[in-house]
């Protein structure tokens, strides 16, 4: 796993952990192609995961855009964690909100969304498509990659 950056401006990196899982906040990832300096904040929470995507201007040290950055251009440069941080992110990230089964994911449904399935039930288990959030749970490698992560940021701070 690469080197964190050193800073993004005001912001605090925190880490907060409890019985169920550990929160860590404002970590800064790398930069974006147009010079923005760009942090996160994760949650791994009883196996839930969820990033929020952190964009600050070069020279100003508030940030002003927060959220799913979906389609960050990080700089070639930047460091390899950004980049994988974001593939697991696209991957993983709200694992435990699934509108349907597994059967119905492979099917494609869930790209289609609700209003082309709804209530529609599984051809293979008979589960009404969107009828309550299935979790995903997350692979070996993504936990063990998270912990790597978290143990990085918290042995910098």
């Amino acid at each position: 796993m690469s080197r964190l950056p050193r800073s993004l401006g005001a912001l605090k990196t925190t880490y907060r952990r409890d019985l169920m899982g550990w929160e860590l906040t404002s970590v800064p990832v790398g930069t974006a192609i147009n010079g923005d300096r760009i942090a996160v904040d994760i949650r791994l929470d009883n196996g839930e995961f969820s990033v929020s995507w952190i964009a600050t201007a070069p020279r100003c040290r508030r940030a002003y855009a927060f959220g799913q950055i979906a389609e960050i251009d990080f700089d070639p440069r930047a460091q390899a964690l950004a980049w994988e941080l974001r593939e697991i992110w696209k991957r993983w990230h709200l694992n435990h909100m699934h509108a349907g089964c597994e059967h119905q994911r492979k099917l494609g449904w869930e790209s289609d969304g609700y209003d082309k399935h709804p209530s529609e039930l599984c051809p293979e288990c008979g589960y009404a498509y969107g009828t309550k959030w299935n979790r995903i749970e997350l692979p070996a490698e993504v936990l063990e990659w998270l912990e790597r992560f978290r143990a990085e940021v918290c042995k910098a701070l």
